[in-house]
């Protein structure tokens, strides 16, 4: 909770108005932050590893039917392969 510190002071029969410093305690909300980071990380679904599909050529030299286009990846290799 906060806290309200008053501080007067009498001097030379003056009365001063009094100074309030707040303290704000910060443990509630530290406490929500770590209970908000436990509920997002234990109801979040981790992503499952996918498998590609490898459509090779026959040993005549064809493929047995049509790819798409979005399906093809072409690579190079360098010297060290």
């Amino acid at each position: 909770m906060a806290a309200i510190q008053a501080n007067g002071t009498l001097r030379n029969d003056k009365v001063r108005s009094k100074k309030a410093s707040t303290r704000v305690d910060m443990t509630p909300m530290v406490d929500l932050g770590f209970l908000l980071i436990t509920f997002f990380i234990l109801a979040t679904t981790l992503s499952k590893p996918r498998a590609m599909v490898y459509n090779a050529p026959d040993q005549e030299g064809g493929i047995t039917e049509p790819i798409k286009a979005s399906n093809v990846m072409t690579v190079f290799l360098g010297k060290d392969n």
